[in-house]
């Protein structure tokens, strides 16, 4: 037994610990302490240092200086736009690389990174390369994709009030959302020049970010539709007539009938509109994490479930499979995510990433998960590349295993899907050859 040292203090305390979760009694002898000094050390340390379980079973670690308040409380803001706390986030210097520990009241988690429910918080796509001009202050690096953990804590931390899902991180994010005035809705008769502004760059001091991550050109906004009010997406096209725009309208207006068409067959549901107005064709996608002027739904993306869960990342389907196994996933949205995938391939989307299909959940202790509405369901095959238009092939498309099951249904869907598209007078001739050889 190491012979016990005298005048045991906490900066020893945490320099013990180093990059190491210890229990009581390792840390203890490594210090030299007995166990009554141990517990005054850890609370005379106080935020610095993380205690987890309780009795023979509790463990220490030294919490890593992140650049932003320790521990981070999190907050989430129900349906009726209330806020809730729901937990603390710690920060963690573990040999094992950046850690984060969730803990809550009755739940503790360990992450590797950032928790599966703050991934999709992380700016990124065309909206999230706004980010960085928004806190100045912060000396961040100027492009997102350049970002690490501490960056991205340190920004939502500071200008995260309306970032994808329900939750917002720390005390001046809350505030923010707190002091938020609820926008008034763009009346229908005022989204032409509103959009028009907002295309170029003029976000009317309402500016936002996407419930998905993307590269399309878009802006949110809070419209009028029928009798409510609802937050949206709005995609737009470039303006112009050459052969790049017209192709972008034509994917844009295709975009709206498959949503229309899966919205239509009562299984995946999807919610868009289309609006021309001076040469751009603007698709209204409406936010399903968005509820009325202040309201919020949780919403998590495939790919961030599949990197916590499973860590495959095969295909939406399979990873759907994975997570019914672990209890996580129903049948029947296990069945509706291999229809929504059997249909986008069906339609030549080259772009099913894992961050285009989410599921809903209920906040960060969630136990189950629904799928979310279809969204980005368009033939991306089909996009102009950076140097214009190009002689794209259309290989027949089989079915695998994976979609079976579905794929007379999916087959049903994108037959009309292609027939709309075909019979649709917006629709440029060059596109109406390429759905004809396109049709299943």
């Amino acid at each position: 037994m190491p012979p016990r040292r005298t005048g045991a203090t906490p900066d020893a305390l945490i320099a013990a610990l180093g990059d190491e979760m210890l229990g009581a009694v390792q840390l203890a002898a490594n210090l030299g302490c007995s166990q009554p000094t141990l517990s005054r050390l850890v609370r005379a340390a106080g935020a610095a240092v993380l205690t987890l379980g309780r009795a023979q079973k509790t463990r220490y670690a030294r919490v890593r200086n992140a650049g932003v308040e320790q521990p981070i409380a999190i907050t989430r803001v129900d349906e009726t736009g209330t806020p809730h706390h729901c937990g603390h986030l710690y920060t963690l210097g573990l040999a094992t690389g950046s850690r984060t520990a969730w803990v809550a009241p009755r739940v503790v988690s360990l992450h590797d990174g950032l928790p599966w429910f703050i991934t999709d918080m992380r700016p990124q796509g065309f909206l999230g390369r706004q980010f960085p001009a928004r806190v100045p202050q912060l000396g961040l690096p100027p492009s997102v994709a350049d970002w690490n953990d501490n960056y991205v804590l340190q920004a939502l931390c500071a200008a995260g009030a309306d970032e994808p899902g329900d939750l917002i991180l720390g005390r001046a994010a809350l505030d923010i959302f707190l002091r938020h005035v609820p926008p008034v809705p763009i009346a229908q008769g005022d989204k032409p020049r509103v959009y028009g502004l907002r295309a170029l760059g003029d976000s009317g001091g309402q500016g936002a970010h996407s419930s998905a991550g993307g590269e399309q050109e878009k802006f949110t906004a809070y419209v009028q539709s029928g009798t409510a009010a609802a937050h949206v997406i709005v995609k737009f096209t470039p303006e112009g007539s050459d052969d790049m725009a017209r192709r972008w309208r034509d994917l844009l207006r295709a975009e709206w009938h498959a949503l229309n068409v899966l919205r239509a067959s009562g299984t995946v549901d999807a919610a868009a509109a289309a609006l021309t107005d001076a040469g751009r064709l603007y698709l209204e996608v409406e936010r399903f994490d968005r509820i009325g002027a202040r309201g919020r739904r949780g919403v998590v993306s495939l790919g961030a479930l599949d990197d916590s869960h499973v860590g495959q990342r095969h295909n939406w389907v399979r990873t759907a499979q994975q997570l019914q196994r672990l209890r996580l996933l129903g049948e029947d949205d296990v069945q509706r995510i291999a229809l929504l995938y059997a249909f986008g391939l069906l339609i030549h989307n080259s772009d099913m990433h894992f961050g285009n299909c989410a599921l809903l959940h209920d906040g960060p202790g969630s136990i189950r998960y629904t799928l979310a509405p279809a969204y980005d369901m368009l033939p991306m095959r089909f996009a102009p590349s950076a140097q214009g238009l190009r002689a794209v092939e259309i290989p027949p498309v089989l079915p695998t295993a994976d979609v079976l099951v579905v794929w007379d249904e999916a087959t049903r869907l994108a037959r009309e899907f292609w027939r709309r598209v075909r019979d649709d007078p917006a629709i440029s001739d060059g596109f109406v050859r390429i759905a004809r050889a396109a049709t299943p």
